[in-house]
């Protein structure tokens, strides 16, 4: 059992919001609370100084030096001889304690690593004991854990990244992650990450502390140059106060930086085109008997390019540092389906720089800029299975990209306090083009498989110009044994968009079947023409306030007590507000306990609850004005380039009619966020021979999700029973709302000028309420196997299910977050309970390195995991319909149906298990006064064709059977190589 529902939005203001928490950060003062350090873009040091008893010692002065940087900071040990060090540059540093009667102690070197602290325990002996042979201690004992974090993950560096063969983006470090599933292949690039059984929308993306994530859909992150990342963080569970908006998991990044000694270095990056392997081709036989080309592979071909120039030093010793890369990257492929070919290149002349002044031991200014712009181009061609590309049809042009920047403040007030400021904009435009726009998209489904007809290019023009402005500010203070860390977070975003069909529309032809939306005969023709139009200006802003306390009870007992606050806003491109909650309070609880009191064992429990804000990608689609209309006419023959010889029209069917609705109308006034909670029990350990052993327990629940629905049905039944003779609405009414529970608007339904207040309970709207469960058990081990090998691996049992994969659809293959078929109508979500996209029952990963003689270091990654669940989709049969069976009519085969029968969520089968094997090797060469370093990859050695998705629609949008339902259409990526070579001094 949870906490409870958060209320609706209410009319709390943000001032009343502010004070509670000003009251609560008060409250944890008075009772001797601090603040931890722990920035979201840098590390902490602490630890406690005792003498040669085990008694403290308080009024040691420890001092500490970054060896890349030369700065120096300095510390005084409290009554209870603790010390601690907050926002400090990741890196390496060395230490020296002295106290007056002491022999002072030094630390050659301990690595503060990102987002973590270093923990380390000083010993002091007397001066005149120092060379007593009866006095025999440790000088200083590194912690295997910070027993204080209850946030389970990873955390590396690009150095030990480079050991391994993994792509270089922050995806595939992620997924390294225990219980970190691969997402759709259809989404992105197709290696985006499902944590904890959220969708792979729900992810939040850091780097330097500036929010990176997707602005418009938050599918994973900007782009940005690899080469010049220096740690990753991946947080898996138990997430801090200081990091919102995401449900899923949070990946965080800090870029390298300048140091006293100047550096320069090349590195080129080659996946050969000839090297790379394909998928199958599947043909499969047509409704007729006449075998078609399904999914064609075999014109697949890739080649990626990518150049790194960069350098770093000193501007000032000891106090201003540089970094600047450029990174040109080219890309090239080559793809076709029945009758298409494509040829595709992407150029990107990407840079980044970043400064570093420190301008004395209390005050520091970090700036970090790049521009990762790119163009697209794409040719078709006309083209048959058997003779090849042919003639040119023209070409598609993207534009995507822009600048990032940002610029942090931090002051190290005292010892005890430190105050940070972060600036940050994101960039991020999307806009596309074609020859020969005119042209409109002409698609044929009559024969059973789906044919592109004519010399169209594109079918559609759209302009996206997107704008994220990110402002922060933290404090962190110490006192005493409590540790606080507090601040407030605004975010506003600023969505442009303009999308235009090209010609005249989008045409679809098909042949009725028996079981028809249309009532026609059975095998008539007809076409239905999709015009679809949207365009405007549209923002959402994101307000939150946070206090995390970590509260030492003593060395081997620690509490985790954070608490935000979060206010979100979402704006029409009227500039209206339509979406307004407050006060989402966020509670993150943890205890973590070291039962040896050695900092070699921690049994630690969590409690999180997440909120996710509505997606920008939802004031697109809803508050936009949105036209989208169908005109379906009988088919009475095609041309030879592809346009319909129009009969009769047999419906025209408006969806939306291009007019921004009213914006009380758009979210239910009763609606609360969407949010999901998290309970988590773990337990780790390092043996005596160094080996880290993990076990984790983990229950995710989304308790509440924000969905598009239609109210259309118990709209039109109110009226008819409380206002009878005025017209109904429409077959499509959205409003965003939590299914499963009671709405209330406010509308004008006589026309007279005056809204009537309608309420609709959660029964008579016929929606079930939202459900998405997650069970894990995770079991991890890391360590050396003699002097050579370094291994890491984790096993996963989780099962994910429900009736909502949130923001996102996999099933379906719909990259839309917040507007996805789900919850559209009732009956849609009829049999639509079962296990989800991302239940993968069984993950067993393995990876590590080999180091071998001569400089030569063999890696290797592999994993094993169970398939996902799979669909059958089909024609609703329209027999639990009222009337006009909108589900049916317009939705086509995406109903839990197949034939008319029933067939539950993820009752079909499963895909096959994936296993894979990835090898690397590398060499190394001191060569002049810098490094040379070779590698050479190999990914899936053992080119498993696996597939990865398998087609779940039973059915054709007409209700025709569809002949290659449950046939493979994507398999893993097959086998490929990469070579890389870098030089740096």
């Amino acid at each position: 059992m949870g906490l409870p529902r958060p209320f609706a939005a209410s009319p709390t203001s943000l001032l009343s919001t502010r004070l509670s928490l000003f009251l609560f950060v008060c409250l944890y003062s008075l009772i001797g609370g601090t603040l931890l350090a722990q920035t979201d873009a840098s590390g902490q040091l602490r630890g406690r100084v005792l003498d040669h008893q085990n008694q403290t010692l308080p009024g040691a002065v420890i001092e500490i030096r970054h060896l890349e940087k030369g700065f120096t900071r300095n510390a005084v040990s409290q009554n209870n001889g603790s010390f601690q060090f907050q926002s400090l540059p990741i890196g390496a540093y060395s230490l020296r304690i002295s106290m007056t009667g002491f022999a002072p102690v030094e630390q050659d070197r301990l690595e503060v690593a990102l987002g973590g602290a270093a923990v380390i325990d000083f010993v002091l002996v007397p001066e005149e004991l120092q060379f007593s042979e009866s006095i025999t201690v440790t000088s200083s004992r590194i912690k295997a854990f910070d027993i204080t974090s209850t946030t389970t993950g990873l955390v590396l560096d690009t150095k030990r990244t480079e050991t391994l063969p993994v792509r270089t983006n922050h995806n595939a470090v992620a997924l390294l992650a225990p219980g970190a599933v691969q997402g759709d292949s259809d989404f992105g690039t197709g290696d985006l990450v499902s944590f904890g059984g959220a969708s792979v929308g729900e992810n939040g993306y850091y780097l330097n502390g500036l929010n990176v994530t997707d602005i418009r859909k938050g599918i994973g992150a900007i782009r940005y140059p690899w080469e010049a990342v220096d740690q990753i963080q991946v947080k898996t569970g138990g997430t801090p106060a200081e990091f919102g908006r995401h449900i899923g998991g949070v990946v965080n990044m800090v870029t390298k930086s300048g140091g006293n000694d100047f550096s320069f270095g090349v590195r080129t990056i080659w996946d050969p085109r000839d090297l790379t392997g394909k998928n199958p081709t599947a043909f499969w036989p047509d409704t007729d008997g006449n075998e078609q080309l399904i999914v064609n592979n075999s014109e697949d071909s890739e080649e990626w390019q990518d150049f790194n120039v960069f350098a770093s030093g000193p501007i000032v010793k000891d106090k201003a540092f540089f970094y600047v890369l450029g990174n040109p990257r080219r890309y090239k492929d080559t793809y076709a389906n029945a009758n298409t070919f494509y040829d595709r290149k992407t150029e990107g002349d990407f840079w980044l720089a970043k400064l570093d002044w420190y301008i004395n031991p209390n005050h520091s200014v970090e700036l970090l800029g790049f521009n990762n712009e790119q163009e697209t181009t794409t040719r078709s061609f006309d083209y048959s299975y058997n003779q090849g590309a042919g003639s040119g049809r023209g070409a598609t042009y993207r534009d995507t990209g822009g600048d990032v920047w940002t610029v942090k403040y931090n002051w190290s007030v005292s010892e005890t306090l430190n105050i940070s400021a972060m600036y940050g904009k994101v960039e991020a435009i999307d806009n596309t083009r074609a020859d020969n726009p005119d042209l409109p998209a002409y698609w044929d489904s009559r024969s059973g498989s789906w044919i592109r007809l004519g010399d169209w290019v594109a079918a559609s023009i759209n302009t996206k110009e997107d704008e994220r402005t990110n402002l922060r500010v933290d404090m962190d203070w110490i006192v005493g044994n409590h540790s606080l860390r507090l601040g407030y977070d605004d975010e506003d975003l600023d969505i442009v968009d303009l999308t235009t069909p090209t010609g005249d529309g989008y045409y679809e032809y098909y042949r009725a079947e028996a079981d028809n939306p249309y009532g026609l005969a059975e095998g008539t023709d007809y076409v239905d023409r999709r015009v679809f139009v949207r365009g405007g200006n549209t923002g959402t802003r994101s307000r939150s306030l946070y206090v995390q306390d970590t509260w030492l009870i003593n060395d081997r007992l620690t509490l985790n007590l954070g608490l935000r606050n979060t206010t979100f806003q979402n704006t029409t491109s009227q500039g209206e507000t339509y979406v307004d909650v407050s006060d989402q309070i966020a509670p993150r609880l943890g205890i973590s306990w070291d039962p040896f009191g050695q900092g070699r064992t921690k049994v630690f429990a969590n409690f999180g609850r997440f909120y996710m804000p509505v997606s920008p990608n939802t004031n697109v689609r809803m508050a936009s004005g949105e036209l989208d209309e169908h005109f379906v006419s009988y088919l009475l023959d095609v041309n030879p380039d592809g346009s319909p010889v129009l009969g009769e029209q047999i419906a025209h069917q408006v969806v939306s009619n291009g007019q921004v609705p009213a914006s009380d109308r758009l979210f239910n006034q009763e609606a609360g966020p969407m949010y999901a909670d998290e309970y988590m029990l773990g337990y780790q350990t390092q043996t005596k021979s160094g080996w880290r052993l993990g076990a984790r327990a983990t229950w995710r629940d989304l308790v509440q999700s924000i969905e598009d629905v239609s109210i259309n049905y118990a709209l039109n039944n109110w009226i008819d029973a409380n206002m009878p003779g005025a017209d109904h609405v429409g077959g499509w009414f959205p409003l965003l709302t939590n299914p499963g529970t009671d709405a209330v608007i406010p509308f004008d339904v006589d026309g007279d000028g005056t809204k009537e207040i309608i309420r609709l309970s959660a029964d008579e709207l016929g929606f079930p309420e939202s459900e998405r469960k997650y069970l894990a058990f995770e079991f991890s081990a890391e360590g050396r196997i003699g002097d050579s090998l370094l291994i890491a691996s984790s096993y996963t049992w989780s099962h994910n299910y429900g009736n909502t994969e949130g923001l996102l659809r996999s099933d379906t293959d719909q990259a839309d977050p917040g507007w996805t078929t789900s919850f559209d109508y009732p009956e849609l979500m009829v049999n639509g309970y079962g296990d989800l996209p991302n239940d993968r029952r069984h993950q067993l990963k393995l990876y590590g390195s080999y180091r071998l003689p001569a400089n030569w270091t063999l890696g290797f990654n592999s994993y094993a995991i169970s398939g996902r669940p799979l669909n059958s989709f089909g024609v609703h049969p329209g027999t639990d319909c009222e009337d006009d069976c909108y589900g049916r009519i317009w939705y086509g085969a995406v109903s839990f149906f197949t034939d008319g029968e029933a067939r539950p969520r993820g009752s079909a089968g499963r895909t096959p298990w994936q296993t894979n094997l990835d090898l690397n090797l590398a060499y190394k060469l001191e060569l002049g006064r810098g490094a040379l370093n070779l590698k050479a990859e190999v990914f899936n050695v053992f080119n498993f064709e696996r597939a990865t998705q398998l087609e779940e629609a039973a059915e054709f949008d007409s209700g025709a059977n569809q002949p290659y339902y449950g046939q493979p259409t994507h398999w893993q990526e097959p086998r490929s190589m990469r070579f890389s070579v870098r030089y740096a001094f």
